[in-house]
């Protein structure tokens, strides 16, 4: 069981022999930034919030698909680049959806923000 759950893991987040350091905690951003954001999703969606439902949608594509051009095209660089930026698009998105700084968009920039380069 836990021999195969290595090997998942370094499945999904990429072996050493092939990524480097920064390329595989890049992918470990990535999976956990797609996974919350999905659950976010369903909670906004089950309490009313619709736009910021709506909003998370497209976000969880990017997040994959930056996810795919790091580990699969080798290029982190540009995956990170458009990440950060799209990150901070998503941002002011939330702010001006969601209360400005009274609402939760300082979580989204955080997330964002500590899991970039």
């Amino acid at each position: 069981m836990k021999k195969d759950t290595m090997q998942f893991w370094t499945k999904l987040m990429g072996s050493p022999d092939t990524h480097t350091l920064e390329a595989i905690i890049f992918h470990t951003a990535c999976v956990f930034t797609a996974l919350l954001f999905t659950c976010s999703i369903v909670f906004n969606y089950l309490i009313g919030l619709y736009t910021l439902s709506m909003l998370l949608i497209p976000a969880v594509f990017s997040v994959c698909f930056v996810y795919y051009l790091s580990k699969f095209k080798y290029k982190l660089n540009a995956a990170i680049t458009i990440f950060c930026t799209l990150g901070n698009l998503l941002f002011i998105a939330f702010f001006l959806n969601n209360s400005g700084i009274n609402g939760p968009g300082l979580v989204v920039y955080l997330l964002f923000f500590l899991s970039g380069d």
